[in-house]
């Protein structure tokens, strides 16, 4: 996976061409990270409460934790 915007940008131009990166393509999951950055700054003014999220699979999944999780 690449990480970083320098090495992205560095793959698209060795190849003269593009490259389309995201750690997950699902409308709702892009949704969901934004609705996270938006509650995430309202929490930030919260001290009192303490929030975390589990991210639950089913036993037979190969990538865990996923790259969707890696994202945060």
């Amino acid at each position: 996976m690449v990480r970083s915007l320098e090495r992205r940008e560095e793959l698209g131009g060795d190849h003269k061409g593009s490259l389309l990166w995201a750690s997950n393509f699902s409308i709702g999951v892009n949704l969901f990270f934004r609705v996270n950055r938006l509650l995430a700054g309202l929490m930030d003014q919260r001290p009192d409460y303490r929030v975390h999220i589990d991210e639950i699979h089913h036993i037979h999944k190969l990538d865990a934790p996923s790259g969707t999780a890696i994202t945060f």
